[in-house]
């Protein structure tokens, strides 16, 4: 690839991420306004989406600093939480695993479910384009880090966030997401049928392990039943780069 096709794929991912990233600074704001009710200051605040930069985990984290819970528990709440991205990670071995262990590595830290849902479709249709991840990864990264910033500094003047439904930003963006991945009826069942597990294991779990229930449900289901296309995102791609 060019320098010229790699600075197209470089502006078509920062494309890509702003609608999402404008999510981002919504669900950053929020966080950044819970922060600072908490005690914690900008800049630990937006330190925090820097170097965690796990939403969920950072939400379910403030009550436990207010509590004065142990640096351990805090970290064992924040693995659990995150471990639906064991399954990501497997999904994305196949292409990641032909590439510069380095770029990997660094692309790792940055996996989310925004960004893996934006640059798994991209790589089933067009191939791994490495500008393209790299540019989406960054901007996600930015608009959230951004986002609690902001959220920090002019959280005062809403106090009660969660009053006008904010949150809810983030599952509509991400349903939105999904649409995309939607191509064939058992895919739409899967989608369907892993939701509603989801929905019913929340009612005993809050600690985000009905998530992960629904991910294995759904990796199990993959795994069992061979998808119709046989693989052909990964085969695309090694005829893209040869």
């Amino acid at each position: 690839m060019n320098e010229q096709q790699q600075m197209a794929s470089w502006k078509q991912g920062i494309r890509d991420s702003v609608p999402v990233g404008m999510s981002f600074l919504v669900f950053g704001g929020i966080f950044g306004m819970l922060a600072l009710q908490t005690g914690m200051s900008t800049a630990e605040s937006v330190w925090m989406s820097f170097f965690v930069h796990a939403g969920s985990s950072q939400f379910a984290v403030l009550p436990m600093l207010v509590e004065g819970a142990g640096f351990w528990t805090m970290v064992m709440v924040t693995f659990f939480m995150n471990s639906r991205h064991f399954l990501m990670a497997m999904s994305l071995a196949p292409y990641y695993s032909r590439q510069n262990k380095r770029f990997a590595d660094l692309i790792a830290f940055f996996l989310s479910d925004e960004q893996y849902a934006i640059t798994y479709n991209r790589i089933q249709q067009y191939g791994f384009d490495k500008s393209y991840i790299l540019s989406v990864s960054l901007f996600l990264h930015l608009f959230w880090a951004l986002g609690t910033w902001l959220g920090s500094l002019f959280g005062y003047l809403l106090p009660d966030p969660q009053r006008f439904g904010l949150e809810y930003s983030f599952t509509a963006m991400f349903l939105a997401l999904s649409v995309g991945m939607l191509s064939s009826p058992i895919r739409v069942a899967i989608f369907l049928g892993c939701g509603a597990v989801a929905c019913l294991l929340s009612m005993a779990s809050t600690s985000g392990l009905h998530v992960l229930g629904a991910g294995l449900l759904a990796f199990a289901v993959g795994f069992i039943r061979k998808p119709a296309d046989g693989g052909k995102g990964a085969q695309g791609e090694e005829r893209k780069a040869g």
